[in-house]
């Protein structure tokens, strides 16, 4: 994997945090409150379906709501929707994504598991994640 392709993670200038949440006890509201506490300076777009603002914030309701480039975007919702939002991602370009999910079948089957991972990793092949060069 070449540096070039890595810097829409480690130097994002825009991030959109999609389960963020106004419940300071959902990991969505403690991602986001870290990406805040940390100082960065880029753009940061919550992404929850309920109006209102989050941290002080405007959030939006979709990805498909944000006008500007997306560098990062931290999925932090239940794994049922992690599939349509990987979708929705490639389809806006997005450089890179972290998904961090919970709310597995309990118990998971190896079978279930299995297929999500399998369409997972067929998602992140196949969607247009945007290519982009950067200057060094």
């Amino acid at each position: 994997m070449a540096m070039n392709s890595l810097h829409s993670l480690f130097e994002a200038g825009s991030v959109a945090v999609v389960g963020a949440s106004t419940n300071p006890e959902k990991t969505g509201h403690i991602i986001l409150k870290n990406i805040v506490d940390g100082g960065f300076s880029g753009h940061l777009y919550p992404i929850n379906p309920k109006p209102g603002d989050i941290l002080d914030l405007r959030s939006y309701a979709s990805l498909d709501e944000i006008e500007g480039e997306i560098d990062l975007a931290v999925i932090v919702i239940p794994s049922k929707g992690v599939l349509d939002v990987l979708g929705v991602c490639g389809q806006r370009g997005v450089g890179s994504v972290i998904v961090i999910s919970a709310s597995w079948p309990i118990p998971v089957k190896r079978e279930t598991s299995s297929a999500f991972m399998s369409s997972l990793v067929f998602l992140s092949k196949t969607q247009s994640f945007k290519r982009r060069r950067f200057k060094k």
